[in-house]
């Protein structure tokens, strides 16, 4: 390439990096407009649920039960959301150090244990969880918390998921599953579509996809994998393979 060539720049990839800032800004004002009332609105249900001065019954308390539930959801919707505008623009700095798992992956069952005991689905950690990983904690705590969440939606009432570690060579796998049979591999594999394509109607797991899309990445920036295993037989099993440290 010429010298001329190397010192012009490329038009269409700084149109690409102004859109992308763009549509990171657009997703921080949207996400700012919806915190708001969303916040109000927890913020009454909290109010209703604690009034001692006119108790709620248990029909009524049930429901605000779900409003506080569904808005839980919508907020952390809502940060996800603005986490994948931050990665995609470059914002996300990862530093990465040799992280125990056992201690993480045990404060991130008990991060989605609510959720578990609402879905009526039991947590396992499988085996012993004693290894180290080439990780930033707060990230990788935080792809792991969305893999779970992720895979409590997708599991059956009354089943139980199951959490381990398995070791080979320089790498290291954390695993989940037994996922269930909700969804098949296949229906797993094209909830990693990109976000810009709408999701199948109607199907096991739906909402997932946002929650998967951002522990991929973060996974991927701290220089590992998201792998989806499974067969009709075993279920899915969804798999974070980083490298040892």
């Amino acid at each position: 390439m010429s010298s001329g060539a190397a010192g012009r720049s490329n038009p269409g990839a700084e149109d690409g990096d102004a859109s992308q800032a763009c549509d990171a800004e657009l997703v921080s004002h949207f996400g700012h407009a919806l915190r708001t009332p969303l916040n109000s609105i927890l913020g009454f249900a909290q109010i209703l649920a604690l009034d001692r001065s006119e108790s709620l019954s248990p029909a009524q308390k049930e429901r605000v039960d779900l409003i506080q539930a569904a808005g839980w959801q919508m907020l952390r919707l809502i940060d996800d959301m603005d986490e994948l505008s931050r990665i995609d623009t470059g914002r996300v700095q990862i530093a990465l150090t040799a992280v125990a798992l056992e201690p993480l992956i045990r404060d991130s069952l008990a991060q989605v244990g609510s959720q578990a005991a609402t879905s009526r689905i039991g947590l396992r950690p499988e085996g012993g969880l004693e290894a180290t990983a080439q990780a930033e904690p707060a990230r990788l705590k935080q792809a792991l918390v969305n893999l779970l969440a992720s895979a409590l939606r997708c599991g059956r009432p009354d089943g139980v998921l199951q959490i381990g570690v398995r070791r080979a060579g320089d790498r290291v796998t954390i695993w989940i599953g037994d996922l269930g049979h909700r969804m098949t591999i296949e229906q797993l594999r094209r909830t990693f579509v990109p976000l810009g394509r709408p999701e199948p109607q109607h199907r096991p797991g739906q909402g997932i996809q946002i929650g998967l899309a951002l522990a991929q990445k973060l996974v991927e920036r701290m220089g590992g994998r998201l792998c989806i295993e499974g067969g009709a037989a075993s279920g899915c099993e969804l798999q974070v393979v980083l490298r040892t440290a």
